[in-house]
């Protein structure tokens, strides 16, 4: 009796339809079973509860929900499926969820078809994948950081120090989701976690605080650090 091997189910979640056509052509090339896609968080979360799939390629500036929160959502659930994150935008948030491995892979704009390729096959085979443009943020914010966070504040990771930075810039929690592409929702789990840490209290602690020191921050290629006098 002939043994027939089982295509691996993916499901595209992806605003930009010229985008999504060229994810979906290329897992098909891949010998992928496209088993749906999408064009919002809500329509993709119907689609992983019905399909089930094995993987999710998905972007982080997803409308709805945001690809990392869809992440978050599956790993909270316990499901199996394998997400792999596609963004126009580079993030330190999205660089930070993967490594608190929300996410299984993680490709910006303008990564090439074989790095593309080569993260659908670390993914699959159960490894997490991280484009050079990932690394390179990865890199800038774990240097930087060590160099000019003298310890005021070790407890803050990079993405936090970069929204206390908005924050002191006037930015609505609405217009630091859009630059950093991810969803409101993660920006107002992010100030939560920067209240607790700095025992902060009121509506705007956060706020005062962020203008209190502005002048002691600093950005140096897209990362937002302590200067050394703090």
């Amino acid at each position: 009796m002939k043994a027939y091997k089982v295509k691996t189910k993916c499901i595209v979640a992806k605003t930009d339809k010229l985008l999504s056509d060229f994810i979906c052509n290329f897992v098909k090339e891949k010998d992928l079973e496209l088993v749906g896609r999408a064009e919002n968080g809500i329509d993709a979360i119907k689609l992983l509860l019905e399909a089930k799939p094995d993987l999710l390629i998905v972007g982080a500036e997803l409308s709805g929900i945001s690809g990392l929160d869809l992440a978050a959502w599956i790993k909270h659930n316990n499901l199996q499926t394998k997400t792999i994150i596609f963004s126009r935008i580079k993030s330190s948030i999205l660089v930070d969820g993967y490594k608190d491995q929300k996410i299984n892979g993680l490709l910006f704009f303008g990564d090439g078809l074989d790095e593309f390729s080569c993260c659908l096959d670390f993914v699959l085979q159960g490894k997490s994948f991280m484009s050079k443009q990932a690394g390179e943020i990865l890199k800038k914010s774990g240097a930087k950081c060590e160099i000019f966070n003298n310890g005021k504040h070790p407890n803050l990771t990079p993405a936090e120090i970069k929204i206390l930075w908005h924050v002191s810039s006037h930015m609505s929690i609405k217009q630091i989701a859009e630059s950093l592409s991810v969803s409101p929702n993660t920006i107002n789990n992010h100030m939560a976690n920067v209240r607790q840490k700095l025992k902060l209290s009121g509506h705007h602690s956060l706020a005062k605080y962020a203008l209190s020191i502005r002048h002691k921050l600093m950005e140096v290629e897209g990362t937002v650090c302590f200067k050394q006098d703090i």
